[in-house]
C-alpha cells in the first residue's frame, strides 16, 4: 500500500511549493530502490524488538 501511495505522490499537485516537490521526489527514489525498502523493514524490526524489551523490563 505504501509503495503504491509513493508512485502516485508526484502526480498530485505539490503542496507547499519546492519542499512539497521535494518531497515527492524523495518519496519516488524511495519506493524505487528496493535495497532503501530491506534497510527500513531492518530498522523497523529492531525498534519493534526494543519497545517489547522496555515493556518486559
Amino acid at each position: 500500500m505504501m509503495t503504491l501511495a509513493l508512485n502516485f505522490a508526484p502526480l498530485r499537485p505539490p503542496r507547499g511549493g519546492f519542499s512539497g516537490r521535494a518531497m515527492n521526489l524523495i518519496a519516488g527514489f524511495i519506493s524505487n530502490r528496493e535495497e532503501i525498502k530491506e534497510i527500513h523493514f531492518r530498522v523497523y524490526t529492531m525498534i519493534i524488538i526494543i519497545i517489547i524489551m522496555r515493556i518486559r523490563f
